[in-house]
């Protein structure tokens, strides 16, 4: 069982609904937090987010690919 300030989690409790947000806010604060809002509005209560630079994951010289 785990206890959050407002939700206890585990067997017998109600769904702990988590909104995946993701890098869908592509680092502009005001759409993460309409998208927060949304979220909430959805009955989700919590959302979780990515953040990383992509320069440290993606090669600079890497091409696109075609989608072929």
């Amino acid at each position: 069982m785990i206890q959050t300030r407002f939700h206890r989690i585990g067997k017998g409790e109600p769904v702990y609904l988590i909104a995946e947000i993701g890098l869908n806010h592509n680092g502009d604060a005001d759409l993460a937090i309409r998208s927060l809002e949304a979220a909430a509005r959805s009955g989700a209560q919590c959302a979780k987010f990515q953040l990383f630079d992509s320069s440290l994951f993606i090669n600079g010289n890497a091409s696109l690919g075609d989608g072929g």
